[in-house]
């Protein structure tokens, strides 16, 4: 129950609007609250005219007499110089310019971690292939040769199938297109399944790059 102090002293007229428009807004605000078990839904700020408008991800609301309905995309785009395509939006993203000549984004997934390199330069599968089997152990570490299809491309390459402290991984090292005298390349790594398969994140996450690659 509330509980108001009373006030010996009479109130200034103003006071007397202010208090009942503060009880108003509490009304307003509880009439207006929406089950607190739940999670908020992610809100979208729609500039129109100047003015911005707050809604709800997947609301609809009204543009000019037209319906319109707003929804966070389930994908992100990554765009660089030498390529472009979608990956999901959950991802984590990750830039590193650090060293001269190459550029580095890696998109981390819960079974599936993305790299994308641009260098300034020639560079070999297989030099890069034999990094990465240094960096988990050679014994570890068993490699073949493999390829993909994105965008209407193959893409050659290596993989690597690597077994490490009980979890089995595959990193696919590919090749993409690139101008003279540079180098592209796109590592794809998955956690494996219990039963030794793809996962079903790397599954969903390569159509979705073939659907949406694009080579500059």
């Amino acid at each position: 129950m509330l509980r108001f102090r009373k006030f010996t002293a009479q109130p200034h007229p103003m006071h007397r609007l202010l208090l009942p428009c503060l009880l108003l807004c509490c009304n307003l605000n509880l009439s207006a609250q929406t089950d607190a078990t739940v999670e908020p839904p992610t809100m979208l700020e729609v500039t129109m005219g100047g003015q911005v408008k707050k809604i709800s991800d997947g609301s609809a609301f009204d543009v000019n007499g037209t319906s319109v309905t707003a929804r966070v995309s389930d994908v992100k785009t990554l765009a660089t110089g030498s390529v472009s395509f979608d990956y999901p939006r959950h991802f984590g993203f990750e830039f590193d310019g650090s060293t001269g000549g190459m550029r580095q984004w890696s998109l981390d997934g819960n079974n599936v971690v993305l790299m994308l390199f641009e260098i300034d330069g020639a560079g070999e599968v297989k030099d890069f292939e034999e990094g990465m089997a240094e960096r988990f152990g050679k014994k570890n570490c068993k490699g073949s040769d493999t390829s993909k299809r994105l965008g209407g491309q193959k893409l050659e390459g290596r993989r690597l199938d690597i077994t490490l402290a009980g979890t089995a991984l595959t990193v696919d090292i590919l090749k993409l297109p690139s101008a003279e005298g540079k180098t592209n390349l796109l590592f794809v790594q998955d956690t494996k399944t219990d039963a030794g398969g793809t996962s079903d994140e790397s599954t969903d996450t390569m159509q979705l790059m073939d659907r949406t690659i694009k080579f500059n």
